[in-house]
């Protein structure tokens, strides 16, 4: 998905301090849970900066998993398990031995007084390789189409607003109040695109939660922090908080709800972003997902709509690099 921003910080700090003492917590004994693609902040003087994606948030709108899909009560190699179409990344890995394609499209609208955006995300393609049992490498790019008009001025413009490399480390499964939990570290790799330039060494560091509450309730966070070192924009650091909630509605089909927001630092940073967004997933195959979502902006600098699909492939075992 394509990224999208959020406005009030208020709640991050509580939301983060809240996250500490739960993983504090004492192991008593229960399930497990899973969960967005990269996603790019848009900062101000609509000025793309390469974050998680909800377009493309969302998700990568940024979009993006899952708390979005059914809960799964082992980790069973055959049955996909995906990082879309949420923004919420699942803190699971792909399996050793297994590659994971996630691809997808995102349309999103964004309108002001001086200008209408809308933005086509093409293919969303996330590549998730199973190194070892927590460990997994990530390959993900964001090719889009956009078209601005100004009046009666008409711009468009084709470009790949990212290439990110990353690695998702998983750190321990659910017991009790401590939930399945990974660590998420990714970084934008550099790339071609004079009309839309891309902040090399942008780096983002995650920490990813979940909780399986019930067989077909599961509820899920991730909270970021992203730093663009300012090669090709100012230099900026932006939190990224979200929360989501899935459901099992039977016969392959799963739900979800999210909220999820970004807030750059700093007095140049701008208004931040918060987003509302749903969805379905569809398990056609034991190898094969499908998903649709939809999400508005909540603030005044976010994205006004968002709408995606997807189709997500894991493949058969191949080969475990690590033991």
């Amino acid at each position: 998905m394509r990224a999208h921003v959020p406005g009030s910080s208020r709640c991050l700090p509580f939301l983060t301090a809240c996250t500490a003492a739960i993983f504090a917590a004492p192991e008593l004994s229960t399930p497990q849970v899973q969960h967005d693609v990269p996603v790019l902040y848009r900062g101000p003087e609509n000025t793309d900066l390469p974050l998680e994606a909800p377009a493309a948030a969302a998700s990568r709108a940024g979009a993006p998993s899952s708390t979005t899909e059914a809960p799964r009560t082992s980790d069973d190699a055959e049955t996909i398990e995906t990082d879309r179409p949420d923004f919420t990344d699942s803190p699971r890995t792909v399996p050793a031995g297994l590659v994971q394609l996630e691809t997808g499209y995102t349309l999103e609208r964004r309108r002001s007084e001086e200008f209408t955006s809308v933005t086509h995300s093409f293919g969303e393609p996330l590549l998730r390789i199973g190194l070892s049992r927590s460990l997994e490498l990530r390959l993900a790019a964001a090719p889009v189409l956009e078209r601005v008009t100004e009046g009666t001025k008409v711009t468009e413009t084709w470009a790949n607003e990212f290439l990110l490399l990353g690695t998702k480390v998983a750190l321990g499964s659910q017991r009790g109040l401590r939930p399945s939990r990974a660590l998420l570290v990714e970084s934008v790799l550099p790339t071609a695109g004079e009309a839309d330039p891309i902040g090399d060494g942008t780096f983002r560091l995650a920490l990813l939660y979940a909780w399986d509450l019930s067989p077909r309730w599961s509820i899920g966070g991730s909270s970021h922090v992203e730093y663009s070192p300012g090669k090709n924009f100012p230099e900026q650091t932006v939190l990224i908080q979200s929360i989501t909630s899935g459901w099992d509605l039977g016969s392959g089909l799963g739900a979800y709800l999210e909220w999820f927001a970004f807030q750059p630092l700093g007095p140049a940073g701008g208004g931040g972003e918060h987003y509302l967004n749903g969805g379905f997933t569809y398990l056609a195959r034991e190898r094969v997902q499908l998903d649709v979502r939809v999400g508005r902006g909540l603030t005044t600098s976010a994205a006004d709509f968002f709408f995606g699909v997807g189709l997500s492939i894991r493949s058969k075992p191949i080969i475990s690099l690590f033991p």
